[in-house]
């Protein structure tokens, strides 16, 4: 939160559930309840997750749930999942409906 705080506009937060500095739920609820920051796509990541927070997360905060993986590899998988779902296919989402494409040529008659 310090960072946001900063001035800094991340593409994507990566929460941590399990953080013990502040409540995740409290820290969703800041981030999602702020204009600046209600846009940016959050991936959030436990070691255990119960169906009630996933349920939370999806339908109230719209982000993602993710269980946190054990090996190395499964880490680098997961990664590169989150920033392909959350980032790559946002944004390209976002260029679309911002500026979409141009309607095809049609000839008059």
């Amino acid at each position: 939160m310090n960072y946001l705080q900063a001035g800094e506009h991340p593409q994507l937060i990566i929460l941590d559930l399990n953080t013990t500095q502040i409540n995740w739920r409290e820290a969703l609820l800041v981030l999602k309840g702020d204009k600046r920051y209600e846009k940016i796509p959050v991936a959030a990541l436990s070691a255990f997750i119960d169906q009630k927070d996933i349920d939370l997360c999806e339908e109230r905060y719209q982000c993602s749930c993710i269980q946190k993986p054990e090996s190395f590899a499964d880490w680098k998988v997961c990664i590169e999942e989150i920033i392909r779902t959350n980032l790559i296919e946002s944004v390209s989402y976002r260029k679309q409906t911002i500026n979409p494409p141009p309607p095809e040529h049609q000839e008059l008659n």
